[in-house]
């Protein structure tokens, strides 16, 4: 065999490994996606039932405010009906801030900042670099997160941010020139669930 025949023979040899390796890749990160697609699904399940029993908790009190309630004048008791509104509104939102919160706390929370992460990116279209904030109690999982999203989206940069940002948890994705961020923090979360709560709890009280 002379050298022309070796060197095409490694030459079909290395085409034959980069072409295995980029399908391997390619099932690697559709896996990843759909594991990411599966465990959306599933928390946005879990914290609808949460949101369920806090809204009966609500509901509860509202029963229990409505039977210590008095004849009192038509607008006095509006005044009263509005400032319970906005009371059970605003505890709801607390006690489902509590419950997000907590999410720290459980094994499965570097698999929630994940999901967090890929719902995000969905306002990140056409971001070539993306830097990641996380809350200073979630600083050690930024090199994971960083990893992670470095295998779904390989042609986006990941950088972590070094400074903490100001929230209790979940995380922010800057674009690399500053102009576009996406908040996908508690906070946030909360605030985005309040027209659902005062939407369910309006017609209790």
């Amino acid at each position: 065999m002379n050298d022309a025949e070796i060197s095409r023979k490694l030459e079909t040899m290395r085409e034959h490994i980069l072409d295995r390796a980029t399908l391997e890749g390619r099932h690697i990160l559709e896996q990843a996606r759909e594991k990411a697609d599966a465990w959306r699904k599933t928390e946005t399940e879990r914290l609808e039932k949460e949101t369920e029993l806090i809204l009966r908790s609500a509901r509860s009190r509202a029963d229990e405010m409505r039977l210590r309630q008095t004849g009192a004048a038509e607008r006095e008791r509006d005044r009263q009906s509005m400032r319970s509104r906005n009371q059970f509104i605003h505890e709801a939102a607390r006690l489902l801030g509590e419950e997000l919160g907590g999410l720290r706390n459980r094994k499965n929370y570097p698999a929630v900042l994940r999901g967090l992460l890929v719902e995000a990116m969905e306002g990140m279209t056409g971001v070539e670099e993306v830097r990641i904030l996380l809350a200073a109690g979630d600083k050690s999982l930024c090199d994971d997160l960083v990893s992670f999203a470095s295998k779904l989206y390989p042609d986006v940069r990941f950088t972590a941010e070094t400074k903490s940002s100001p929230i209790s948890g979940g995380l922010w994705l800057l674009s690399g020139d500053g102009k576009r961020q996406v908040n996908s923090d508690w906070e946030t979360k909360v605030q985005e669930l309040l027209p659902l709560l005062a939407e369910r709890l309006g017609p209790l009280l």
